[in-house]
């Protein structure tokens, strides 16, 4: 049963964000691709990995939580790929979405892979995997549960070739996951009841806290204004944004919202909807706003409008 869907991760959101429009210098926006088009790439395996868990259908007690988040005051985090709850373990899952061939060296604790001839070593997933293991001890010792805590390294990328790895660490491919649950499942007996289960659950979930992604490149400045396919700035008109190439869009201002409340602010006033925009008429500002159906605070000038998380999503996403 699946209490927590996964959601696009805030680093892909922002760094989308920041290429459309902030101001970058080569080296930045170099930077910035490549970094988005790994961040894409192992989202593509999550979503693969996720629809394989849809298809198990597992027979005994079960909550998953996709892309769980959490951090605490002093800002340390964790992003758990997958948590699945039984009530004979609870496993912890670190996905990884990469090609070539895969190993580790124990000597040196380095993920290394190999691809078309080079060698690159990669961020441990088995310290990531055990850093996020002492936070799910914390929890269960809250609730009072003792259940063994299992971890693995699931391989999402169907061209990688596994080789060289401890014994001790469970690493293997998406589509070994069935059985490996089939194994767990009978070699583990049942520890709590199902309610527990569920209350285990409830305790990750008041922890739940989705992290901002901040980027490395300090104070950018941000381009205005509703941006048409081709780049150029559009200008408002008679309900819509207009583009000198002839392109007419409603979209370009849901797009602009969603860029805005990524890299400015997630509240919006009539007079900062006007600024950003390029919109001269605080009535015409005031008709876009009403016509959003945002939450709102305030009254009259001093009211500020709160855009959603969900104002805009591009086509790919789910």
């Amino acid at each position: 049963m699946i209490f927590l869907d996964r959601k696009l991760s805030s680093k892909i959101t922002v760094s989308d964000s920041l290429l459309r429009r902030g101001e970058l210098n080569n080296e930045q926006r170099r930077q910035l691709e490549v970094m988005l088009w790994q961040c894409e790439r192992g989202f593509e395996g999550e979503q693969r990995a996720d629809r394989y868990w849809h298809d198990l259908q597992l027979d005994v007690p079960h909550v998953l939580l996709h892309g769980y988040e959490t951090e605490n005051k002093y800002n340390f985090s964790h992003q758990i790929d997958t948590i699945l709850i039984t009530n004979r373990f609870l496993l912890i899952v670190e996905l990884k979405n990469i090609g070539g061939v895969i190993s580790y060296d124990e000597r040196t604790n380095q993920f290394v892979r190999i691809l078309h001839g080079e060698r690159l070593a990669l961020t441990d997933p088995f310290a990531q995997v055990s850093r996020h293991e002492s936070l799910v001890e914390r929890v269960l010792w809250d609730v009072g549960v003792e259940l063994p805590i299992l971890t693995a390294v699931i391989i999402t990328s169907s061209s990688s070739i596994i080789e060289m790895m401890p014994p001790h660490f469970q690493v293997f491919k998406l589509s070994g996951l069935r059985l490996k649950l089939h194994d767990w499942l009978k070699s583990y007996p049942v520890r709590v009841s199902n309610n527990m289960v569920f209350l285990i659950k409830d305790e990750l979930l008041k922890k739940y806290k989705i992290r901002k992604w901040k980027h490395p490149f300090g104070k950018i400045p941000i381009r205005s204004g509703a941006l048409c396919k081709c780049g150029s700035v559009m200008y408002y008109s008679r309900g819509r944004f207009v583009c000198a190439c002839g392109q007419i869009s409603r979209e370009a201002l849901l797009q602009g919202l969603h860029d805005y409340r990524l890299l400015i602010n997630e509240w919006i006033t009539n007079k900062e909807l006007r600024e950003f925009f390029l919109i001269d008429s605080a009535d015409v500002a005031n008709k876009l706003l009403t016509r959003a159906g945002f939450y709102y605070e305030g009254s009259n000038k001093g009211r500020r409008y709160l855009i959603p998380e969900t104002v805009w999503r591009k086509k790919h996403e789910k």
